[in-house]
């Protein structure tokens, strides 16, 4: 058997690459982080409906209207009894998409991530994908990238386990 033949789950990959490899900081020396100027560059935003919202989705996946990713996402928020015009989601294309920078824009009580990792958004606490954790009074929900839960049904199971835990649900 060569390594060729060999097949490495999606899980193990996200455990194995869950920082990017290389990053390239365009600041200057002298500028502030970019937490510190989040009102400066505005994230790339999918759906901004208002400013306050109990729940921001962080999606890796680029989402168009009708896409499967985009399908997807909203019948995951309508089984969630949200509505997905309401709901912010962002995407991670610009360093201003932090914890923090969430908090003071959006104050949700959940923040539900896919296909990224919590030490992307700035927490230094590892989540393991389906296990809500609670860090500053918001709930974190990490899960593979929407386009790979478009085609795993077990990691669907294993959202919507976790998902049904988080918001209450019967």
């Amino acid at each position: 058997m060569t390594t060729e033949d060999q097949k490495i789950n999606h899980q193990a990959i996200h455990l194995l690459y869950e920082k990017n490899l290389y990053r390239i900081d365009q600041r200057k020396p002298d500028a502030q982080p970019a937490a510190a100027h989040h009102s400066e560059q505005p994230a790339v935003v999918l759906n901004h409906p208002a400013t306050a919202s109990p729940v921001v989705v962080v999606s890796r996946t680029k989402l168009t209207p009708g896409s499967g990713s985009s399908n997807l996402l909203e019948l995951i928020l309508k089984a969630c009894q949200l509505q997905p015009e309401s709901v912010p989601i962002l995407s991670p294309l610009t360093p201003d998409i932090t914890a923090d920078g969430l908090k003071t824009n959006y104050q949700p009580a959940h923040v539900l991530m896919f296909g990224i990792g919590s030490s992307e958004i700035g927490l230094t606490v590892y989540f393991p994908d389906y296990q809500a954790q609670k860090v500053g009074g918001i709930q974190y929900l990490t899960a593979p990238d929407l386009m790979i839960l478009e085609s795993d049904p077990d990691a669907k199971q294993k959202l919507w386990k976790s998902l049904k835990t988080a918001f209450s649900l019967t």
